[in-house]
């Protein structure tokens, strides 16, 4: 059977895959799985166990259907209850007890698993993908060409992955082709890159980052090459280019034909972010092969095709291709390869003339190069570097975010409770930033990478208009201290952009 030989295609790596502790589920992994699915009794008595008995057995198949008509029923506390149960929240969100256990028994479920049933958890995330489908359509990765339960994964695991673990869990490369075999699908690499790169909907982020990082990504597409170079080529220019880069970094473009091929004839496509990723993964890969491939494309019939000869040589061979782009030079009639030829004849021209100046101890000419016109283009000069953050900002925001809590301390008491716009909740008071926040805006600021929470959280602390609309002295405090730290002199614009990157990078909110 096909899978089976994919099994021995990774056996090597996937028996050294933390995710493959075993061979099926152990029965701490069942009580996990009967755990998260004991919440769904909060809807309707009976429901989680028998939607236990689905994912584990396969019986109560009929369980499913049922969720799928509550989802579409107009009773709103049913609706809500299904709602809080798919997403791991708890009815009452004060509840921490209750929110917290929903949490980390679903968290036990996508992450700690000490085996691996490919039947059994394609059905748990196909009774997912019956709540993902009809409220979370409109930023549901992938396109209609993939299984529904696939998209839910991509989805699922993305957005619950805990700081410090492993953001994809049980998902594997070998295990999706399995999960595949199980819903008696043909094993295919084309729904593990349409999921990654999904529709024009969903952005390219961490998702696609993500999914490139599951383990056995890179063997599984090797396996399928004709297909995977056809489903690479059905994407965006987004998706292209980093595809092609991908196939380029883990050294498949030299594996087989398709894959060396394709990056040439990315090398042509009508995207030039594309066309550049396609010049840069050529370089790692065999260089006389490419040389020879991309001499043949001199002498094609297609301007874009020439043009993309031309990058690539000079990509690979720098210097060393001036002779033979000097010598199709004289034959070429397109006005665009002509002046590709000339900026790079004139680029390296110029990097000659500045080197021998500088053997010469010349010192004291401009930097810069010359254009294919011959005109000189002097060299930006060097961006000064960056100054540190300073040592009293996180203690600031720290301040700030005390001062803003006492703040809405004295909005809630001063506002009447009640359902208008202008009128606080009933319940009692939380406070509505936590101080300790301040370490990651200035992590965010110096550069580091994140988790989703974090984000979340930094944006609400510096977000002035987060509050609610009976904040008043909230929003104002909070307001103007933000622009008194942001005004800062000591702060640089580089480190006030990185803030601002991370804080509205909000795909999933």
């Amino acid at each position: 059977m096909f899978v089976e030989g994919l099994k021995k295609l990774f056996r090597g790596r996937s028996e050294r895959d933390d995710t493959s502790a075993g061979s099926a589920l152990t029965a701490r992994d069942r009580d996990a799985i009967t755990a998260d699915l004991a919440f769904f009794d909060s809807v309707e008595k009976g429901l989680g166990k028998a939607l236990a008995r689905y994912v584990l057995t396969g019986a109560d198949e009929a369980s499913v259907l049922h969720v799928a008509n509550l989802l579409k029923t107009t009773q709103g506390d049913i609706r809500t209850k299904l709602h809080n149960v798919f997403i791991a929240v708890a009815d009452d969100w004060n509840n921490k007890v209750e929110r917290e256990k929903r949490h980390k028994a679903r968290e036990r479920v996508l992450f700690e698993l000490e085996g691996f049933d490919p039947a059994a958890l394609y059905r748990y995330l196909h009774l997912h993908s019956q709540f993902n489908a009809q409220n979370r359509a409109w930023r549901f990765p992938g396109s209609d060409q993939s299984p529904r339960w696939l998209r839910t994964a991509s989805l699922l695991f993305d957005t619950s992955a805990p700081e410090g673990r492993n953001p994809l869990g049980f998902l594997t490369a070998p295990h999706i082709l399995e999960m595949m075999e199980a819903a008696e699908l043909a094993p295919s690499v084309a729904p593990l890159i349409d999921c990654a790169f999904s529709d024009k909907d969903v952005p390219y982020g961490d998702l696609t980052q993500r999914m490139l990082k599951l383990p056995g990504l890179a063997d599984a597409i090797a396996a399928m090459p004709e297909e995977a170079t056809r489903t690479i080529g059905t994407l965006a220019a987004g998706g292209r280019e980093v595809m092609v880069s991908f196939l380029g970094q883990n050294g498949l473009i030299d594996r087989d034909r398709h894959f060396f091929d394709f990056a040439f004839q990315m090398a042509s496509d009508g995207a030039k972010t594309v066309r550049e990723a396609a010049s840069n993964a050529l370089k790692v890969a065999d260089e006389a092969k490419v040389q020879a491939k991309a001499e043949e494309f001199l002498a094609s019939r297609k301007a874009n095709e020439r043009l993309a000869g031309v990058n690539i040589l000079a990509a690979l061979l720098r210097e060393r291709s001036l002779p033979i782009l000097d010598r199709h030079g004289g034959e070429e009639k397109s006005n665009t390869v002509l002046a590709a030829i000339a900026t790079i004849r004139a680029t390296y021209a110029a990097g000659s003339v500045a080197g021998a100046e500088a053997g010469e101890g010349e010192g004291d000419g401009e930097a810069g190069y010359l254009a294919f016109d011959g005109s000189f283009v002097a060299a930006p000069p060097p961006a000064a570097k960056e100054e540190p953050l300073p040592a009293d900002l996180e203690e600031a925001f720290r301040k700030l975010l005390t001062e803003a809590n006492a703040a809405a301390r004295i909005d809630y008491d001063q506002t009447p409770p009640g359902k208008d716009w202008n009128q606080r909740p009933a319940r009692p008071f939380t406070p509505p930033f936590d101080p300790a926040i301040a370490k990651h805006i200035v992590a965010a600021m110096r550069g580091e990478r994140l988790s989703e929470a974090q984000r979340r959280e930094i944006w609400k602390a510096v977000d002035d208009k987060s509050t609610d609309n009976w904040m008043r002295q909230t929003r104002q405090l909070l307001g103007n201290g933000l622009k008194a730290i942001f005004s800062r002199t000591d702060i640089s614009f580089h480190a006030l952009s990185r803030l601002l990157f991370q804080a509205t990078d909000g795909r999933h909110w």
